[in-house]
């Protein structure tokens, strides 16, 4: 079977990944996941790839590790995605590296391999953060990012939490639910 060449309807997709079709038109509606073939007009429905499922595998790890609803999830997985965009045909042995203060995520990183991931400290992550900060904006989740990041990590020990996420895990995960709940 050639993955690459699937392609799911909504409900069949929520089906894959054991979640409400409602949930996936929000992560539509949100763009967090754009379909690999966007329904425009009557009859002409989504539908969504392999790609979509990885994807959403790795979003559903992040709602479940920052939490479901909260805005640090999504702004979090939108930066993952950036990130993960320059990764997706590589992915192998590749480890995204999440940092969590208190309820707060830092910007993901991308680790070649395991030990590079477990190497990765918090200071490494406050590294991609200033990067990030050096923009001048007036986003609210960046304002808040600036507040959070004045918590220099020796002042907050055992306040931070670290997520390693395999690459090879999201593509292994999305290629067990498709051949367990895939379409039909």
């Amino acid at each position: 079977m050639d993955v690459m060449a699937l392609r799911f309807e909504l409900r069949d997709f929520a089906r894959i990944l054991d979640i409400h079709p409602g949930r996936v038109r929000g992560w539509v509606d949100r763009k967090l996941i754009t379909p690999a073939v966007k329904g425009q007009g009557p009859g002409r429905r989504r539908q969504f790839d392999y790609n979509n499922v990885v994807d959403a595998v790795i979003l559903l790890v992040i709602q479940e590790t920052f939490g479901e609803r909260s805005r640090f999830s999504t702004r979090l997985f939108l930066d993952t995605a950036q990130e993960l965009l320059e990764f997706r045909a590589t992915f192998q042995g590749y480890y995204l590296v999440l940092f969590q203060i208190g309820e707060f995520p830092l910007i993901p990183l991308v680790a070649r391999n395991r030990a590079a991931a477990e190497a990765m400290t918090l200071e490494h992550a406050y590294e991609e953060e200033a990067e990030l900060l050096r923009e001048d904006s007036e986003d609210d989740l960046l304002v808040e990012r600036r507040r959070v990041m004045g918590l220099r990590p020796r002042k907050v020990p055992g306040f931070w939490t670290k997520t390693i996420i395999s690459l090879d895990w999201s593509h292994g995960e999305a290629l067990r639910l498709i051949e367990e709940r895939g379409a039909g």
